[in-house]
């Protein structure tokens, strides 16, 4: 929705993210109310890929199709309502009391897409599917995790970086500040 929307500044990307965290919340509430009277859980299967794959041969291995089958049952709208809870707790937070540091308004959109794998991961039915959406989820808080100084490059061999004039750059986050202390000081123990 966000890349969609072209939202650009960091308020509006907020709000775009928390209103999608809103909607989704009220849609896991609307499942859990359709699932309090039921004791199977409801499980919807879309086709992703469907291809034929040879023409003669057992039947059985005609074609490769990839299914998506979504599996909801109590505990899973339970888990999904606490995500959500806990992202918008974390999302209001940042919105409010981290409205004077600097960060990009991409951190929404990731955050967007870390929810989508974390939904993704606790419906999925089978360990390809749940792989899948665990390495978007994976893949979405790479950025947050790992966010070292790009230049100068601390680890290279007789590499100084204030003998040619060049500073690390400051980091944009303050947790940030500790990662790049303890790469520092993982350089220092490597030498």
């Amino acid at each position: 929705m966000i890349a969609i929307s072209t939202v650009r500044t960091r308020r509006a990307a907020a709000n775009t993210t928390l209103l999608g965290i809103l909607v989704s919340l009220a849609a896991t509430l609307l499942v859990g109310w359709g699932l309090a009277r039921r004791t199977a859980p409801f499980v919807a299967s879309y086709v992703y890929l469907n291809s034929s794959v040879a023409f003669s041969g057992p039947q059985n291995f005609q074609s490769f199709e990839i299914d998506i089958v979504l599996r909801v049952d109590h505990l899973t709208v339970v888990a999904i309502a606490l995500i959500d809870l806990c992202v918008g707790l974390v999302l209001a937070w940042n919105r409010v009391m981290g409205r004077n540091e600097t960060g990009p308004a991409r951190f929404n959109a990731v955050i967007s897409i870390f929810l989508f794998g974390a939904f993704g991961t606790l419906m999925s039915s089978d360990l390809a599917e749940m792989f899948t959406f665990w390495a978007l989820c994976g893949g979405a808080s790479r950025p947050d995790l790992f966010d070292l100084p790009d230049e100068p490059k601390l680890g290279a061999p007789g590499a100084d970086p204030q003998q040619h004039g060049i500073h690390p750059r400051q980091p944009d986050r303050p947790g940030a500040v500790a990662r790049q202390q303890r790469g520092q000081v993982l350089v220092d123990q490597a030498h």
